[in-house]
């Protein structure tokens, strides 16, 4: 009896034809390339009128509905890594989002860093940028400090996040990575619950951190 085979698990992309299996880019900085969804179309090249054959051209961010997940992920992902210097905020975003969920944890995280030295109002990608570092200094990987991730927590609370100041006072009721200091804990707990987390409202229910 044949035995099935794995089912191929592609990353979620955004959906644009450079990431496309369709898709043929290929360059230092793939911008444009050749869709390969329906056979090469003819044309006679030439005064003399040779018989030739092409793929329509299509740019990056084309798509044409047609999608299909890219079979070859770590061309895709390298595609995108050499777009990302012409992208907007919120589309290298979405670039470091793919990068991250595909396990490319230090390459999302550089650009997401580059994204938020020109938007430095973002509480929500100062959090996504926390986490990278408190998940990587919990798996021991070298520079991904708990210091610096409660830097960005703090970063985060400033800008207006309701989770980042629930995991900065619960640092300070711990004590772990800071001096324990249950006012201050408290402090950073009731922000969080003003901000509407209900974590942070149930906990206060309960009396606070102590």
């Amino acid at each position: 009896m044949p035995t099935k085979g794995k089912k191929r698990v592609t990353p979620d992309y955004q959906r644009e034809c450079v990431v496309c299996d369709f898709g043929n880019f290929v360059g230092d900085m793939p911008v444009s390339g050749e869709c390969r969804r329906s056979p090469p179309r003819s044309f006679l090249e030439g005064r003399d009128g040779n018989p030739s054959r092409f793929f329509p051209i299509v740019r990056y961010y084309d798509w044409c509905g047609q999608y299909r997940p890219s079979s070859n992920g770590a061309q895709a992902e390298d595609n995108l890594s050499k777009l990302a210097s012409i992208r907007s905020g919120p589309e290298k975003i979405n670039i470091a989002d793919t990068l991250k969920r595909s396990g490319k944890v230090n390459d999302a995280l550089a650009l997401y860093e580059s994204v938020f030295q020109t938007d430095n109002t973002n509480a929500e990608l100062a959090f996504k940028i926390s986490v990278i570092y408190w998940n990587q200094s919990s798996a021991g990987a070298e520079g991904h400090s708990a210091q610096k991730a409660l830097e960005w927590q703090k970063q985060a609370t400033e800008l207006g996040h309701s989770e980042a100041p629930y995991l900065v006072g619960l640092h300070y009721a711990q004590g772990n990575i800071v001096e324990k200091n249950i006012e201050e804990a408290n402090r950073y707990l009731q922000i969080s619950s003003e901000r509407g987390l209900q974590r942070a409202i149930n906990k206060q229910d309960e009396g606070g951190f102590e």
